[in-house]
């Protein structure tokens, strides 16, 4: 087995045993817009990150709720808006019931980039960047048995030539798919999607950990087919500490 072919057996143990445990979709309104979420754990209090259009949005509406890929399900009427930045498109949901964790395993601050680095990270620093949310098209509603099919999408990426990246928004390619490469979905429900980045390894450290994965941004808005834009979590780090 290559190198290349070890890394990426390591990112797929990693990517199924780490995200599947604290993703969520956020589904709300008549029409059932979806957006992804993030379950956060602090100081006991359980949370879910997300972009702040979609939390008031969710909040407002009649028909919302969470669910999380083993389809432990959390309706609106037990979640509130914690806090909320509009100009920096995030928001934190509060969880207000005692939600039976099972298999799910939210994150901690410990796991998200120090709010004071800012570095404008670029091609030659960044090795890439992961991104995990559930797209409008990879969620299935089966309304015989109440339950839907979620599959995130996991994809890496890069920052685009010539974005410039800056402390409060991170550029990262949404290009369709290589000849090599599946051609990626549509983004709509991808809002609140966590973006990930993998720290460099050293020269002979071929083990890709779970320690060198940092949360750093969620995804906010897109241009179809060039590039997606990702908040920092500067707000966020002054909410919870």
């Amino acid at each position: 087995m290559t190198e290349g072919d070890l890394i990426q057996k390591q990112l797929r143990t990693i990517i199924k045993e780490k995200f599947r445990r604290h993703i969520c979709s956020i589904l709300y309104g008549k029409e059932q817009h979806v957006g992804t979420g993030n379950l956060l754990k602090h100081n006991g209090q359980l949370f879910i990150l997300t972009c702040h259009h979609v939390a008031t949005e969710a909040c407002s509406s009649k028909n919302f709720e969470v669910i999380f890929t083993n389809n432990i399900k959390v309706n609106g009427d037990q979640i509130s808006l914690f806090r909320k930045h509009k100009g920096d498109d995030i928001a934190l949901l509060k969880i207000e019931s005692n939600l039976e964790l099972e298999e799910l395993i939210p994150l901690t601050l410990g796991e998200f980039a120090n709010s004071s680095d800012l570095r404008v990270f670029s091609r030659s620093n960044l090795p890439f960047v992961v991104v995990v949310g559930f797209p409008a098209s990879l969620v299935e509603h089966d309304n015989s048995i109440q339950l839907r099919s979620l599959r995130p999408l996991i994809f890496q990426t890069m920052p685009p030539i010539g974005k410039r990246q800056t402390k409060a928004k991170i550029y990262l390619e949404y290009q369709p798919g290589s000849a090599d490469t599946p051609k990626l979905p549509d983004a709509p429900g991808l809002s609140g999607a966590g973006i990930w980045y993998v720290t460099p390894l050293g020269q002979n450290d071929h083990i890709i950990s779970p320690t060198h994965w940092k949360f750093i941004a969620i995804q906010s808005t897109w241009k179809p087919g060039e590039y997606i834009v990702g908040k920092r979590l500067r707000e966020v780090f002054k909410w919870l500490t």
